[in-house]
């Protein structure tokens, strides 16, 4: 694995250099944060409800696309994709949840009081399951069930639920609206979609290392630049996004940073990173 880590930085050292240059600027935002959470007194509790979902938006942004530069250096660029995606259904989320200042705190308590929805859903499983290997977690789910119930009916009522389509989703609508609402159904079309062969089953994404020799099928399992460049590149951008928004809720003052990281990606991506 290491001689294909030093393969691929030699084939994309510019590419290497953005990824490693956003993770120190995003190393900096963090320590921004964590310095001014505690010199503001930025308590859990004194902070509304969607500044709280920010944080750990950002959080596990931060993780994916960490992970995401760890499967593209060791030549995996395909099992990516299947982060790419939640990473890009989260920043598509985020956007719908800051939409519009009158409604942002209304739908980040909507977002977060879904948990309840899906807790609902767990009980009919943990409820029909036997020989559970967590029982612990089947006895803990059970226990609360008067309270996951109640609050179910809670949040039909706080946010008018009056049908099932509408408690499909967190937001009530479909991810691909929600893309359309706030610009991103180039990326929802395409990025979006391409992820989904990968991450369910699909002919399209299963026949990937795949290739015929004279009506022999060969398989190879071993790293390869496939997907590498273009999964960076746009896992990048995702980033960059959630950065944006976080910097501008918070003031942070880091946008003028940001803003040149972007140009100087931008230029680089533009002339090739290879």
């Amino acid at each position: 694995m290491a001689n294909f880590q030093e393969e691929n930085i030699k084939r994309y050292p510019e590419l290497s250099k953005i990824v490693q240059r956003l993770q120190a600027i995003t190393d900096e935002i963090t320590d921004t944060f964590n310095n001014k959470s505690k010199n503001n007194d930025w308590r859990r509790s004194k902070m509304p409800c969607h500044k709280n979902l920010l944080n750990y938006f950002l959080m596990t942004a931060i993780r994916q696309f960490d992970a995401i530069s760890v499967l593209c250096s060791e030549g995996y660029g395909d099992c990516s994709l299947v982060i790419l995606r939640s990473m890009l259904e989260n920043l598509i989320s985020l956007k719908y949840i800051v939409l519009g200042e009158k409604q942002i705190e209304e739908r980040a308590e909507r977002f977060e009081n879904y948990k309840w929805v899906d807790m609902k859903k767990q009980l009919t499983y943990w409820k029909n399951s036997k020989g559970v290997v967590q029982k612990d977690t089947q006895e803990d789910i059970l226990s609360k069930e008067a309270i996951i119930l109640s609050s179910v009916e809670d949040f039909k009522k706080r946010f008018n639920i009056n049908n099932e389509r509408e408690f499909r989703t967190w937001s009530g609508i479909s991810i691909e609206e929600m893309a359309d609402r706030v610009n991103m159904s180039d990326a929802y079309n395409l990025m979006y979609r391409m992820c989904c062969l990968f991450s369910h089953p699909s002919f399209l994404g299963q026949q990937q290392g795949v290739t015929k020799n004279n009506d022999y099928t060969i398989f190879s399992t071993k790293p390869s630049f496939r997907n590498i460049e273009v999964n960076l590149m746009t896992a990048i951008h995702y980033l960059f996004e959630f950065l944006i928004i976080f910097d501008h809720l918070f003031n942070l003052c880091m946008l003028q940073k940001l803003k040149d990281f972007q140009l100087d990606a931008v230029r680089t991506f533009e002339k090739g990173t290879n």
